[in-house]
């Protein structure tokens, strides 16, 4: 059974970027920030998980091995659904196989049961851990936050090139004149290859300014 302390917030800001650093160092993390967003039915200013007791990374049966996960010990779940679990739930319309090219190749579904979980509302932090709640908070508050230090001497690359992004809007833009849409979605990538970054960092990095 996880332990429970609460402790004060005296700087969300900072602690935030400690979190995400801190996070970092397992191989199951996953830091929800609203970002001062009020528009949640509880006014989470962090929400935050780390460490698994038990996880499932599935491309098939998704939805059942969350399922069986749960019913296991049910408790907290973090994680995620990728884009591609379209193709399980919507099959008739996502039949084809998809042959895009994919550099990341996340996992159609992946969840966890955290070892530790990070909440901060009001002016307090709360945290749920299998461990010493107080070792926790103090491992946390006692990280150094470096900036990132940028990125040199590095291309940034598009999947689609400018040619082929026009044609495609203007191919969209007439669907949507004929009434065969009325509102899509249309993303690309950006991309640098080889290449060695910190993520927290960057992740704070790109949170900052976003």
């Amino acid at each position: 059974m996880r332990k429970t302390a609460v402790f004060p917030a005296r700087d969300i800001q900072l602690f935030k970027k400690q979190l995400n650093i801190w996070a970092g160092n397992f191989f199951s993390a996953l830091c929800l920030d609203p970002n001062e967003y009020t528009g949640f039915v509880k006014p989470y200013k962090l929400l935050a998980a780390a460490g698994e007791q038990d996880a499932i990374d599935c491309n098939q049966d998704v939805f059942n091995a969350i399922k069986l996960l749960f019913d296991k010990s049910p408790d907290w779940l973090f994680g995620y659904f990728s884009y591609d679990l379209k193709q399980e739930t919507e099959k008739k319309l996502f039949s084809k196989p998809d042959f895009r090219f994919d550099g990341i190749q996340f996992s159609k579904g992946y969840f966890f049961r955290p070892d530790h979980i990070i909440e901060a509302s009001g002016n307090s932090i709360a945290i749920h851990s299998f461990e010493n709640p107080h070792d926790i908070f103090e491992s946390i508050s006692s990280i150094t936050v470096i900036e990132f230090p940028g990125i040199k001497n590095k291309k940034v690359q598009q999947r689609i090139s400018m040619p082929e992004y026009l044609k495609t809007i203007a191919l969209l833009k007439s669907h949507i004149t004929r009434g065969d849409i009325y509102e899509i979605n249309f993303c690309q990538e950006f991309f640098i290859e080889n290449i060695l970054v910190d993520p927290p960092l960057l992740f704070n990095r790109l949170n900052e300014i976003s």
